[in-house]
C-alpha cells in the first residue's frame, strides 16, 4: 500500500520551484530579520532621524509585520486560491507565508502555507466535456 503512494507523488516542477524559492527567500529574511531588524545599534541609528536612505524601508517592513500583514495576506491568497483552484495563489500564498514565519506572524502565516501546499498538491483536474 505504502509503495503505491510514494510511487505515485512526483512534485512538479512549479512546486519544486516554489518550495526552493520559499527557502531561499527564507533564508534572505532571516538574515535580514537578524542583522537589521534586531540589531541594536542600526535601530538607534534609524530612531533619531539621521539614519541613512534605507531606514523607511526597514519600518515599512517592520510595520507589515506588527500588523500582521504577511501572514493575513498569506492566508487570504491561500483561501482564494483554494476557493477558485489557482495554482499562482497557492504559489503566492506559500512565499507570503514563509515571508510571514521568519517574520513574526507565524498564527495565519502557518495556515496560508498549508492551504496553499494543499493546493498544490491537488491534481488537476479538467473540465468535463459532455457530447451535444
Amino acid at each position: 500500500m505504502w509503495r503505491d503512494i510514494f510511487r505515485t507523488y512526483r512534485p512538479s516542477w512549479p512546486q519544486t520551484l516554489v518550495f526552493m524559492g520559499a527557502v531561499f527567500l527564507s533564508t534572505g529574511l532571516m538574515l535580514f530579520r537578524w542583522f537589521v531588524i534586531e540589531s541594536h545599534t542600526l535601530g538607534q541609528l534609524c530612531e533619531t532621524g539621521q539614519g541613512p536612505w534605507w531606514c523607511w524601508i526597514r519600518h515599512g517592513i517592520i510595520q507589515i509585520f506588527v500588523r500582521e500583514g504577511f501572514g493575513f495576506s498569506s492566508l487570504i491568497a491561500a483561501l482564494v486560491g483554494f476557493t477558485l483552484n489557482n495554482r499562482h495563489l497557492a504559489m503566492m500564498a506559500m512565499l507570503l507565508g514563509a515571508a510571514g514565519l521568519v517574520l513574526y506572524n507565524v498564527n495565519f502565516a502557518t495556515l496560508g502555507v498549508v492551504v496553499g501546499f494543499i493546493q498544490l498538491a491537488r491534481p488537476r483536474t479538467t473540465p468535463i466535456q459532455t457530447k451535444p
